[in-house]
């Protein structure tokens, strides 16, 4: 992730720890799209498990998969990891 990288650097130069960089805004932002890019990660994972669970264990086909379950696949890694996100940024 670009987060990990320090790739945003606005410029406030009022330094108070060690090579920081940035101003609240940029921290704000920088945190929404760390947190929403970890769990949408995660929550992903669990969505590949879900679909090797179809295909192997229930032999789905993939018209079964693709109107079925696919939806929900890539519905709730976004969905959970915006309103986590989100929750986070608002509080």
């Amino acid at each position: 992730s670009l987060a990990t990288f320090n790739a945003m650097v606005p410029s406030d130069i009022d330094y108070i720890g060690w090579n920081a960089r940035g101003n609240q805004a940029s921290c704000t932002a920088e945190g929404f799209v760390g947190w929403f890019g970890i769990l949408t990660g995660v929550f992903y994972s669990c969505s590949i498990n879900i679909y090797y669970l179809a295909v192997v264990q229930y032999e789905m086909t993939d018209q079964d998969i693709r109107n079925k379950i696919e939806p929900f696949l890539h519905g709730t890694p976004l969905g959970l990891g915006l309103i986590v996100a989100i929750t986070l940024l608002v509080k």
